[in-house]
């Protein structure tokens, strides 16, 4: 009878040493003693935001040009000229140019940590509907730079770390043939802010 029991215990254990070895080479065992290595790894991840000034979250701008108009009665008839009535001159590169203010925003931007240098790239979704000179003036603490803005092309102003900027867009009107109506400086326009932080 003790012998049996022996065997039986043996065979218990033999039985439960091989589920026990079959367990230990399912898959996934490996995982459990897996390792890793990395070398040169930076957790420092590098980002910046970007937002408008408050009620400045519109889809598009538009905006009307002032003109004064010059009519002429002769005998071969009625002519009207339409003269654009500036309400400022913006210095750039050195000349003066006579201009209307069309638009101006209000941009801040944030960082996780210290804001990295960074460019700010503006550009429009449809340059197309913009008609005249533009011209645009960024402030930062008080310190004012002009500069051409180019519809088409948009306009990089880097290296920044500003934590706000006023940027203010004017425009000088196109030259009008007599009796041509004026049209918007600005139509249904999109403006385009980015912040890019170099890597």
């Amino acid at each position: 009878m003790r012998n049996t029991r022996k065997v039986a215990a043996l065979a218990i254990f033999i039985v439960a040493a091989i589920s026990l070895s079959a367990m230990l080479i399912l898959p996934g065992f490996a995982t459990l003693n897996g390792s890793t290595y990395n070398e040169n790894n930076s957790t420092d991840v590098r980002y910046i935001t970007i937002a408008l000034g408050e009620n400045q979250y519109s889809s598009a701008v538009t905006s009307e040009m002032k003109y004064h108009t010059v009519t002429e009665i002769t005998t071969s008839g009625r002519s009207v000229q339409y003269v654009p009535d500036y309400d400022s001159t913006i210095t750039v590169s050195a000349v003066d140019h006579k201009v209307m203010e069309v638009v101006t925003f209000n941009i801040s931007l944030d960082a996780s940590d210290v804001i990295p240098s960074y460019g700010l790239h503006i550009n429009v979704d449809v340059p197309s509907r913009m008609s005249g000179t533009f011209y645009l003036k960024y402030t930062i603490s008080d310190v004012s730079t002009n500069i051409p803005f180019v519809p088409a092309d948009g306009v990089t102003i880097s290296p920044l770390t500003a934590a706000s900027i006023t940027l203010t867009l004017y425009v000088h009107a196109d030259d009008l043939a007599l009796n041509e109506e004026p049209v918007k400086p600005l139509n249904n326009v999109a403006f385009i802010f980015r912040a890019e932080v170099s890597s």
